[in-house]
């Protein structure tokens, strides 16, 4: 996913997800700070179609360091980088059209500079598959 300041853009990819292969999504922010919400769509959204039950999100930044973990989304981050996310983002994510459906489902709202970010998906030991997505907040 590339966010510009011309056009915010989103992406979003479909894939398995195992206890020991986590899905992969790159996002690179152009053009100023951006707010980005990363979903994990998965058995929540897409009831009995064979998503995992419980997906786990982690947001690194281009040194690698992980700068939010999120189990349940409706919970918060369990960790973040105070730098890319306030406690604030949860009550606007939750009022958002971006709130998920499935409890379990993972999905936080970060304040990203420019840079290159990745979401990685994990799945709590199951083997099934999951939807990650990025979006301009808006």
């Amino acid at each position: 996913m590339l966010v510009t300041s011309e056009r915010p853009r989103s992406i979003s990819t479909n894939s398995m997800v195992t206890p020991s292969a986590m899905m992969v999504a790159g996002v690179d922010v152009k053009g100023g700070t951006k707010k980005v919400v990363f979903q994990v769509q998965a058995n929540g959204t897409y009831t009995n179609q064979g998503y995992v039950t419980n997906p786990i999100l982690y947001v690194t930044n281009s040194a690698g360091n992980v700068i939010a973990t999120v189990d349940d989304w409706a919970s918060g981050p369990s960790s973040f980088d105070g730098t890319y996310y306030q406690a604030s983002f949860l009550s606007e994510l939750t009022s958002s059209k971006f709130a998920m459906k499935g409890s379990k489902e993972s999905a936080i709202v970060l304040n990203l500079p420019e840079g290159s970010y990745t979401a990685l998906v994990g799945s709590n030991g199951e083997t099934a598959k999951a939807v990650v997505a990025a979006f301009a907040f808006e």
